[in-house]
């Protein structure tokens, strides 16, 4: 007999989940992927362009889902999932002559 916590998550029966691992239903036992978000402060953005350009560049590292800039703040939010990583989008930012503080 299963505990209330073996139950199929799929459909909550006496029987083991589709995937195999009690309490999981086979949807949810993939591996999903963490989204990270942080903004960097970047001083020498002074106008729209020194921001499509940063949009531009970090839109093609490998990982980075979306990338929004605003010049009045000086600030770069960017948000991403394996296999970017903030050191990442710091060494590309410094790369570009745009280090973030």
């Amino acid at each position: 007999m299963y505990r209330s916590a073996d139950l199929c998550g799929a459909c909550n029966a006496n029987t083991p989940s589709p995937s195999g691992t009690p309490g999981i239903a086979a949807a949810e036992y993939e591996e999903k992927a963490i989204m990270e978000k942080e903004i960097f402060t970047i001083p020498n953005i002074s106008c729209g362009h020194c921001v499509m350009t940063i949009e531009n560049e970090l839109n093609e590292l490998a990982g980075v889902q979306s990338v929004e800039g605003n010049p009045d703040n000086k600030t770069v939010t960017v948000t991403w999932e394996t296999p970017a990583s903030a050191d990442g989008i710091r060494d590309k930012l410094k790369e570009i002559n745009y280090p973030a503080q």
